[in-house]
């Protein structure tokens, strides 16, 4: 059953002594790597027609407007802002490009965008104990180093891309207090002015604070990227660049905030009291009680099981398989109602997502359905795989049925999109025979969600099976995979190479899964557990009783 497929500016200047750590690129070389890059889009990138027709941006005028500021750019850090920026203008998360740095320079305390200003959402006490650092989670970030922290915000924003612009803020406002060296933001100085208001007041306090600075400066040798690659269901090569839908925006930056809840099993929202806990790993899950009967709920962080060490990739996902049908299954005995908590959620595999929601589905249902750019690279890809299986298998004849398809998309109209497949291999996906949930169903969804984590609610929603509380998810809407970094810099580079679509068709990329019932989160939540936050998603799920 478990088989894998692999889904899913302006920069802070540096002291003149920082960019000798690499020798400078000539103008030559910036235009090379940039021309490098704009040749995979023109190629490889899936949405590339999609995002002009959607009007997000027109590829020629783009593509024109950045050589010159390329050829402009002066610095190594000027080049590099300048291709970040190019490519947020897609407005797409799983197009990235990173510098090959480890160099991060952090605060003590991390930040996120809540209500419209940027508040303290973790503090490290190991390093701001709180006699050094009186401030609270939940107090606003006024500004750093006399720059106001909303327009280090709105700075930060035009470097990243993704489908929903109040992901790009939210992103950006983890920013504020902690520097990654992967997008140019290397600190000058050993200390910043940090200004503070405490909680709602007119207080503002300023303190100063010192950068922690760890991780090389520029290490040409690693690559920061994820690595996401597995095993086919439809055989036992790998065709992990395809299938994996892996939310880049969180993944990418878990090292900005607080990533006890983000990717993580963990839920932030406060158990009730009494509350009867049936798992607490990997994942969350409990039931509680309400007006209308016991309640569940069930923390879905992702969809790719890492496994502990020596443990096979297989062994992980039945391990977090079983957790889920084990926790389905006490859940449908003993509750009216299931609150599945998805926010934060960093995507995964394809099959993993139709898995679980064989879960939920009380009938078959289609596989997740996608659209490939047909060129003479995909073609062969998908030609090699078929030859590697032996001619008289069910595996060969769903490969062929792809290459088929390629090979006359690509005769007759050379980069578009072919129609509508699936890669599972099978054109039904069954409910899971050992456990599954019968009754209503309420997800949280939220803006950084993305990717797989756009793809379970969306189908969710579509096959009737769920409502969905929050804010508008991210909007990756394709697969993503690793490409050549670009010759010169050695920027990595990961491409977005399909589009995936929602069961009514519409494309997921841009669009994300819609909440049924809008809620954003609010300072209290963050400072109380998140129990007005239950409390609302709780008569949301009543109201469907």
């Amino acid at each position: 059953m478990f088989r894998w497929w692999a889904f899913g500016a302006s920069f802070l200047m540096m002291a003149a002594s920082v960019n000798s750590a690499a020798q400078a690129l000539t103008q030559k070389q910036r235009l090379a790597d940039f021309d490098q890059l704009v040749g995979a889009v023109e190629t490889l990138y899936g949405p590339y027609q999609f995002k002009q027709d959607k009007g997000i941006l027109v590829f020629g005028d783009h593509v024109e407007n950045f050589r010159t500021k390329v050829a402009e750019t002066k610095t190594n850090l000027e080049f590099y802002g300048a291709i970040q920026e190019f490519v947020a203008g897609f407005k797409d998360g799983h197009f990235s490009v990173s510098l090959p740095s480890k160099r991060i320079s952090k605060l003590g305390f991390s930040t996120d965008l809540i209500g419209g200003s940027v508040l303290i959402s973790s503090i490290d006490r190991k390093v701001l104990s709180e006699e050094k650092f009186k401030f609270e989670i939940g107090d606003e970030v006024v500004s750093v180093d006399g720059v106001s922290a909303l327009d280090l915000v709105d700075r930060y924003s035009k470097q990243i891309g993704s489908g929903n612009p109040l992901s790009v803020k939210r992103i950006a406002s983890w920013m504020v207090a902690r520097r990654p060296g992967r997008w140019g933001l290397f600190v000058d100085g050993k200390s910043a002015k940090v200004e503070i208001r405490r909680g709602q007041s007119q207080v503002v306090e300023s303190i100063e604070l010192d950068w922690q600075t760890t991780g090389d400066l520029i290490d040409e040798n690693e690559s920061l990227q994820p690595q996401s690659q597995g095993v086919s269901r439809l055989g036992s090569k790998v065709v992990g660049s395809y299938m994996m839908l892996v939310n880049e925006s969180l993944l990418g930056h878990r090292d900005l905030v607080d990533d006890n809840f983000i990717c993580s099993g963990k839920t932030r929202i406060e158990a009730p009291e009494g509350a009867e806990w049936i798992l607490k790993e990997p994942i969350s899950a409990f039931i509680f009680e309400s007006e209308k009967g016991k309640i569940g709920f069930l923390r879905i962080p992702h969809y790719f099981p890492q496994p502990n060490p020596g443990e096979t990739r297989e062994a992980a996902t039945q391990r977090w398989y079983e957790a889920y049908r084990f926790a389905v299954k006490k859940f449908e005995e003993s509750t009216v109602g299931l609150i599945i908590d998805q926010d934060h959620n960093c995507g995964g595999s394809v099959t993993f997502v139709e898995d679980m929601m064989a879960l939920f589905m009380n009938r078959p249902f289609k596989p997740m359905q996608f659209a490939l750019r047909a060129n003479k690279e995909t073609y062969l890809d998908w030609k090699s795989w078929q030859n590697e299986e032996p001619a008289e298998t069910l595996i060969y004849q769903a490969f062929k049925l792809m290459v088929d398809m390629l090979e006359k998309t690509w005769k007759t109209a050379p980069g578009s999109m072919t129609e509508l497949v699936n890669f599972r291999g099978e054109n039904t996906v069954y409910p899971d025979r050992q456990a599954n949930y019968t009754k209503p169903i309420v997800m949280l969804i939220d803006e950084m969600a993305g990717s797989g984590g756009d793809a379970f609610p969306s189908n969710m929603k579509g096959e009737g099976r769920a409502k969905l509380f929050g804010m508008q998810t991210s909007g990756l809407g394709g697969s993503v995979m690793e490409i050549p970094s670009l010759t010169n810099s050695r920027l990595d580079v990961r491409l977005t190479r399909t589009l995936f679509f929602k069961p009514n068709g519409d494309p997921v990329e841009n669009n994300g899964a819609i909440p049924d019932r809008e809620y954003q989160i609010t300072r209290d939540d963050v400072m109380y557990g998140y129990k007005t936050y239950l409390s609302k998603v709780t008569g949301y799920l009543l109201e469907q009783l």
